[in-house]
């Protein structure tokens, strides 16, 4: 008798183990990377389906990574510049939403308004990290790491089309 409770005992602990093990597999799911990474800006407009301009002084960085989505859930070109003060990230996409992925609150909202381009700046109010706007149809977005001045990423922002 005392051998079959351990029996029993065993096979519920094993079938336990296995049902714990069969949960861990089913609650793990990858999320697939939809960026292709290219080597040049070209070949990441190929992949998009739209043209980037990016500003000619990030133009001759080192070690730029081109990268670009195209499937029915993104559809996006994103450019990342390694400086020296941290890393740049440039990114365009058809729409009218927020693209950056950057989620901080800022404490400072800056508006600006012009008869060719209207654009906000976030920032803490000592160096400004983030530009957002529209144009053309097409979201656009500058995310500086580090922060960057006011002006710096002003004047990226008129140089991306």
């Amino acid at each position: 008798m005392l051998k079959r409770i351990c029996l029993l005992l065993l096979a519920l602990l094993t079938l336990g183990a296995c049902q714990q093990e069969e949960e861990k597999e089913q609650g793990s799911v990858a999320v697939a990377n939809p960026f292709t990474t290219c080597e040049t800006l070209t070949e990441a407009e190929k992949v998009a389906q739209f043209s980037l301009s990016i500003p000619e002084e990030l133009s001759d960085c080192e070690g730029i990574l081109f990268r670009a989505a195209n499937s029915p859930s993104l559809q996006l070109l994103e450019v990342v510049f390694p400086l020296e003060q941290g890393e740049v990230r440039l990114r365009k996409a058809p729409g009218s939403e927020d693209i950056s992925g950057v989620y901080t609150d800022f404490s400072t909202e800056t508006e600006h308004c012009g008869s060719e381009l209207s654009f906000t700046l976030l920032g803490d109010g000592e160096k400004d990290f983030l530009a957002l706007w529209q144009k053309d149809g097409y979201s656009y977005s500058i995310y500086a790491e580090e922060g960057v001045d006011a002006a710096v990423l002003q004047q990226w922002v008129y140089a991306t089309k």
